[in-house]
């Protein structure tokens, strides 16, 4: 597959309808994605692969899209992964677990997903 600059895009979701979309969406305009159901199979594969965007709904078993980016945060060889929050709660605070404010994600965007948008957000954060 021919791939924008080697870019790889981690869509994490429980939804499997929604892993499909966005897969789907993905590799029609030339990214290479991957997929998780929760934050704990991102947080796995996050380690080996080290993708060049995460795609995170906010709300998952096992582990949530916010545990997950405050890891993310705090760990030195991802902190640097720019992060897209698709959920259906876009209005809401990040918050670490000591109550600080964490820093805005690159995007936030609402179910459901306007694909425009998204491939804006992912052309302007990725430059492809």
């Amino acid at each position: 597959m021919t791939q924008k600059g080697g870019r790889r895009i981690l869509v994490v979701d429980d939804e499997p309808d929604m892993l499909l979309y966005l897969s789907a969406l993905l590799e029609d305009h030339d990214y290479e994605p991957s997929t998780a159901v929760d934050g704990v199979q991102a947080w796995e594969i996050m380690q080996e692969e080290k993708p060049d965007l995460v795609m995170l709904d906010l709300r998952m078993p096992r582990q949530t899209g916010l545990q997950l980016y405050r890891a993310m945060l705090a760990d030195e060889a991802l902190k640097d992964i720019p992060v897209v929050f698709i959920s259906g709660m876009t209005h809401f605070r990040f918050y670490g677990e000591d109550c600080a404010p964490l820093p805005e994600p690159v995007a936030r965007l609402g179910k459901p997903i306007d694909h425009e948008e998204l491939l804006g957000v992912l052309r302007r954060t990725l430059g492809a």
